[in-house]
């Protein structure tokens, strides 16, 4: 099959398309769900103790000393271009595949910490959704433009 300029056209729009879907879940799904995780940030309650004629109150643990997961940027970004890219290439039900995958290799540091699991959960439900946003309107809009360029 000899390559014509029309192929060309389309396979440069549909590359472009996936790079730009692909970027914009990296960071546009980075930046919603650090908005999301702040939004439902509980600040820790200070306790208050007391030995009869003594009594002190603790201050709650700061963000460093809390117990962090490890590779969550990482993870993240790696979790919203697996998901982006299931919605470009119309395969949606492998999104429960990448989650399912997620969820066993963090129940270790999660089993036994609440607030991890806590913010593991509202995180992983924002980058997934906006990601699933993303690559769903990227993929409209990438077969809104093959329209366009057919006629």
């Amino acid at each position: 099959m000899p390559i014509t300029r029309d192929f060309l056209l389309d396979i440069s729009v549909e590359l472009l398309m996936w790079v730009i879907v692909l970027l914009g879940a990296i960071f546009i799904g980075k930046a919603i769900t650090l908005k999301v995780l702040e939004w439902a940030k509980v600040p820790a309650p200070l306790r208050h103790i007391s030995t009869g004629a003594e009594s002190a109150t603790l201050l709650p643990a700061t963000d460093q000393e809390r117990q962090v997961l490890r590779g969550g940027l990482w993870i993240g970004i790696l979790e919203r271009i697996a998901v982006a890219a299931c919605m470009m290439g119309g395969h949606p039900a492998l999104i429960s595949l990448i989650l399912g995958v997620k969820g066993l290799g963090r129940y270790p540091e999660l089993k036994d910490n609440p607030e991890a699991s806590e913010r593991f959960l509202i995180g992983t439900g924002a980058s997934i959704l906006s990601a699933i946003a993303i690559g769903a309107a990227g993929n409209a809009a990438l077969s809104a433009l093959m329209t366009v360029i057919a006629q």
